[in-house]
């Protein structure tokens, strides 16, 4: 019943949250003749540059720092808002706030409506959304890297080949309408956290004997800058793979 209260409120208060955040944009990026019509360039919320006609968004930030033990990673997280307050189990951290990530996932056209939440921290049972394709790029010696989202994590020694991600789309509380996404910092998940925005359907290393790790073998080096691209598939059925975002900064 908990969580069913939970969920419920999730989806009557994000909509007013939405609305707020819509109408503080700027006029040149959000005016009556482009609510229908996307804008010459792409709106953008913060640092997420937005790309309606694609169904997608990037949003630019970091690989966080992890020690030389890969048996002390202790990972739940695959990012964090910045300086979130679950960093510490978290690969990259990235440079927006949760409420801001969460309303470009609605404007690419995923419904909270679809959601359903973990009941509690490691629930076992598959998690419902809109399914979501993320991709991580980043420079490496004037070469730019893309990766699956999943690739960035190990299991058993082998990168993680389950890629199905889902908009969970997080949840607020009472007293306060407290949005857990903003308040832990959690962006996209990967243990079934009713906080994440973002969550991995069937979970990693759920119940697993051994945690997951960071992929090293793949990574460069901590604080190098990254670009993180979140993209509606059904937005764009029978397109091509997400389009690559502009060139990193340095």
């Amino acid at each position: 019943m908990m969580h069913e209260n939970r969920l419920t409120q999730a989806k009557s208060s994000i909509y007013p949250a939405v609305l707020a955040l819509l109408l503080s944009w700027p006029a040149a990026a959000w005016t009556d003749e482009t609510a229908t019509v996307a804008p010459p360039e792409a709106p953008s919320l913060g640092q997420i540059q937005l790309d309606r006609e694609m169904g997608q968004f990037s949003v630019p930030g970091r690989f966080l720092e992890r020690g030389p033990d890969q048996g002390r990673d202790l990972l739940e997280y695959l990012a964090v808002k910045r300086n979130g307050y679950k960093a510490y189990e978290a690969v990259l951290e990235l440079d927006t706030t949760a409420t801001e990530f969460n309303l470009a996932c609605i404007l690419i056209g995923l419904d909270p409506d679809n959601a359903t939440l973990p009941e509690y921290h490691f629930d076992p049972r598959p998690v419902q959304g809109d399914p979501v394709d993320i991709h991580v790029e980043w420079d490496a010696d004037g070469t730019l890297h893309r990766a699956r989202a999943a690739e960035l994590i190990l299991m058993n020694g082998k990168p993680v080949d389950d890629h199905g991600w889902v908009y969970t789309g997080s949840t607020f509380i009472e007293p306060g309408n407290i949005y857990l996404a903003e308040q832990s910092g959690t962006l996209i998940g990967f243990v079934h956290d009713a906080d994440s925005i973002i969550e991995h359907r069937h979970g990693i290393a759920l119940n697993a004997p051994q945690a997951p790790s960071v992929n090293r073998a793949l990574m460069p080096p901590p604080q190098t800058p990254i670009r993180v691209i979140i993209r509606n598939p059904a937005e764009t059925a029978g397109q091509d793979d997400a389009a690559p975002s502009a060139t990193l900064a340095d």
